[in-house]
């Protein structure tokens, strides 16, 4: 995994307030928005 994706997830989570919401917004699932921050 790239650095700038991790970036962009934990931004993501950051301005969704949540992982499962950033997971849902990002198309991913919420184990792979765990892993990459």
């Amino acid at each position: 995994m790239n650095e700038l994706h991790a970036l962009r997830v934990f931004c993501q989570v950051v301005e969704m307030e949540g992982f499962s919401q950033a997971a849902t917004k990002m198309g991913l699932s919420p184990a792979s928005v765990t892993y990459s921050i």
